[in-house]
Order: C-alpha cells, then sequence, then structure tokens
C-alpha cells in the first residue's frame, strides 16, 4: 500500500486498524510530523515533496512525500497516477484541483481530484475545508484542453515556518519593532535599507565603514557619529554635505566652520548668526560645483568661475536682461509700433518684447521681376524687413507689405543684382 494517513479509530475502517498500529507505522507518521514546524501542510524536504507532474496525456503523477492534514499525518512510497479526463465542448478547457483530503467517514487522507467546470475560461474548483469532516488540502491545479492535454500548477500549500516557505518581501518594516533587529543579529549585508525604518540603526550599532552612502537617509548621519576621518570623500556625495573638520565661533552667534568639500578640497564657511547665509570661497569650489539655483545675484565673480564653468544649460530663461548683461552688450528693451504682436505695424505705442527673433539673408536677382524671399523660420506674426542691394534699383515690396513667412520685391532693371535682406520680428 503506498498511501496510509494516521491515526484513526481503530475499527478497521480505511486506515484505522483494528489491531491497532505498528511500529513501521508509527515511524512513518512521525517522520512526516518531524519534517512540518506549521500544524498543517506538505513536509518539506520529506522524500519528493509530493511534487506533481504531467504524465503524459490525462495524467498527473503526484511524487512521494508525506503531510499533515487538519492533524492527520499522511505517508506515500510511491508515485500516484491522477486521471484527468478531456476538457468538453469546442474552445473549452477546464481547470481541476488535485488534493489530499481527509475524510473522517472513510477514516482516510488520499490523493483526490476536485473537477471543475469545463468553459472558455475556467476557474478553478474551490477547496472542502471542514474538520472532523471533510478536509482538503491543496497540491497543485490542473488545466485540461479537449485534447487531454494538461498543464500542471503547483499550489502545495508547506508546513513550515523556515525562509523556504516565505513570499518575497514577506518581511516588510512595518512587521519589524524599532531597533529589534541589532548588529548582533545580522551577517554582512543582511539588512537593507527597505527593511529599515528611519534612523532604526545607529552609531553604537555600527562598525567602522560599515555603513555607505546609499544606505543612509537625509541627515541619518550628523557629526557627532562620525569619528575624525570616520567617513572618507568615496562615501560623500559628490555635491552633498561636506565632513566637519573643525568649528569656531566669535561674536554674537557668528559661526564659521572648516570642512571637507567634495574631491578633497577645503574650504571655510561663515556663518552669521543662526540663520544666516553662508560664504563660500572659491578655492573650495570645484569644476561645475555650484549651479545658478544655489546662488544669490552678484554672489560669483570672474575670479571664482573657471573656464567653461557657467554654461547655459545652468541659466533659467530670460536671466539675463539689459541691467545684468552690462554696458557693452546690446539687449533689445522696448519697441514703438502699433500693435503688440504686428510688428510691422507703424504707432508710438512703447512695447516691451517677448521672445525676438532676428534672420537675415542675401538673394542673387536676375533681370527684372518679382523676386520672392521667404524666411528660413516663419515668424509669429508680421515682422520688420529692411533691405537694400549693390545698385539699388528695386521697388520697397513688390505684393503687398511682409508676411510672417516672408516678402518680395519688384526689379525694374535688366541688370543682375543681389539683394540683403534683415527681418526682426516675434518669435513662433
Amino acid at each position: 500500500m503506498s498511501q496510509d494517513s494516521f491515526f484513526w479509530t481503530t475499527d478497521d475502517t480505511g486506515d484505522g486498524a483494528a489491531s491497532g498500529y505498528t511500529q513501521t507505522e508509527y515511524s512513518r507518521a512521525f517522520e512526516a510530523l518531524a519534517a512540518c514546524s506549521g500544524f498543517e501542510g506538505v513536509a518539506p524536504g520529506y522524500l519528493n515533496e509530493l511534487e506533481c507532474t504531467a504524465n503524459g496525456a490525462n495524467t498527473v503523477a503526484v511524487n512521494t512525500g508525506g503531510a499533515l492534514v487538519d492533524g492527520k499525518p499522511y505517508y506515500n512510497s510511491a508515485s500516484v497516477d491522477v486521471n484527468v479526463p478531456s476538457a468538453s465542448g469546442a474552445g473549452n478547457t477546464r481547470i481541476d484541483r488535485i488534493v489530499l483530503r481527509a475524510s473522517w467517514a472513510a477514516q482516510t487522507v488520499r490523493i483526490t481530484r476536485i473537477a471543475g467546470t469545463d468553459a472558455a475560461s475556467p476557474s478553478a474548483p474551490a477547496l472542502t475545508q471542514t474538520s472532523g469532516t471533510t478536509y482538503d488540502l491543496s497540491l497543485c491545479t490542473v488545466l485540461v484542453n479537449t485534447g487531454g492535454t494538461v498543464t500542471v500548477t503547483d499550489a502545495r500549500t508547506w508546513a513550515q515556518g523556515d525562509d523556504n516557505s516565505l513570499s518575497a518581501g514577506a518581511v516588510t518594516t512595518v512587521k519589524l519593532a524599532a531597533r529589534a533587529v541589532t548588529s548582533a543579529k545580522l551577517q554582512t549585508a543582511a539588512v537593507t535599507t527597505v527593511k529599515l525604518a528611519a534612523r532604526a540603526v545607529t552609531s553604537a550599532k555600527l562598525q567602522t565603514a560599515a555603513v555607505v552612502t546609499v544606505k543612509l537617509n537625509d541627515a541619518a548621519v550628523t557629526s557627532a557619529k562620525i569619528a575624525t576621518g570616520g567617513v572618507p570623500n568615496a562615501k560623500l556625495p559628490q555635491r552633498g554635505g561636506p565632513a566637519l573638520i573643525a568649528r569656531t565661533q566669535s561674536g554674537a552667534g557668528a559661526m564659521e566652520d572648516i570642512v571637507a568639500a567634495a574631491g578633497g578640497q577645503v574650504c571655510r564657511v561663515t556663518v552669521a548668526g543662526v540663520l544666516g547665509f553662508g560664504t563660500i570661497t572659491a578655492e573650495g569650489v570645484g569644476t561645475s560645483a555650484i549651479t545658478t539655483v544655489k546662488l544669490n545675484d552678484a554672489a560669483v565673480t570672474s575670479a571664482k568661475v573657471a573656464t567653461g564653468a557657467i554654461v547655459a544649460a545652468k541659466l533659467g530663461a530670460d536671466s539675463v536682461t539689459g541691467t545684468a548683461a552690462g554696458n557693452r552688450v546690446v539687449v533689445l528693451d522696448k519697441r514703438q509700433g502699433g500693435s503688440a504682436t504686428n510688428w510691422a505695424l507703424s504707432g508710438t505705442t512703447a512695447y516691451t518684447p517677448g521672445a525676438v527673433r532676428m534672420q537675415v539673408g542675401s538673394l542673387e536677382m536676375g533681370n527684372s521681376g518679382t523676386w520672392t524671399v521667404t524666411f528660413p523660420v516663419a515668424f509669429s506674426d508680421r515682422p520688420i524687413v529692411t533691405f537694400n542691394t549693390y545698385k539699388g534699383d528695386i521697388l520697397p515690396f513688390g505684393t503687398g507689405t511682409p508676411t510672417a513667412s516672408g516678402f518680395s520685391v519688384v526689379k525694374p532693371d535688366i541688370t543682375p543684382d543681389i539683394l540683403f535682406w534683415i527681418a526682426i520680428g516675434p518669435e513662433a
């Protein structure tokens, strides 16, 4: 007999032996029980763990193993084939369950198929788990088609509490009490950032160099937790908080720190008052270390900026105005006209330009006729256009005033000439 279960009323019904249980039967029961650290489920590591596999058409094989089913030990010494009938109905499949079923009426625990329902999109049948009457322990689900092909999906319930029974991510931060895990309980790299609550690890629990930047939240490590030289530059962000070397105080709350900046450079930071602003000198700043968003007006002078250190990518839109550009830079500050958008319309109203586009070009003209210029990029409205030629033999505009996309001129004589033009107007 390959399947056996224990311990039933000894009235010779099912596995309830009238003469009592033998030494071998007790050994089998206790072997299964010893492999289980939970109150029910498949015994892990015992024989072949009741693994279910497809064994040809319409057949699922359940391998050897043991289990505990609602308090009843179960033992299987040989692989058991379970017949799975084909699904019926065109396009249909069916999902069956293979379980260990404990029956108190039969006094047995046996491998049992629970039939599902044929359907285009079937679902697995329910388990029966009524203690003292009928109790099912899941082993696998089986998808079968009309041709008898079976697909087995493992659905074993394990009777254990070690790490083999835990799903990925089963232990989360909310399940750990504050400071429940100490350094004495951990192996190297056993705890990562996602398993720790903020500030759960203190300096008293850390060995030298045990914590690197990627494991710390902002402000999690303070100067009081760091011995001199305890955190090298390689563990600090390139533009992160510098390591404190010395601190002096003078006057009414004035504070001066000597700090090691990124890259090993040393600079002096002076803080006036508790909420004052610091001054960082040029010798403490590496290439590209300070960007526009970190600077107050006039905080960076030419003496403090390395060649190419501040580029356009670090400047906000419209951050350079006529006032900030200086006396030797031409800036379009005002425009006079008759429309806020149509620059070609005459008038005396002064406008502050928005986005401005300027384009220039030259056009070689042959004999007399009308010559058209199409702007390389269209303006958002009519621009101001000026032009001239080598000889000057052209009419102002050949076919009306300029448009947002171009203009045309009339050349009356038959001598070739070159047209030079400039257009300035609103940017599209």
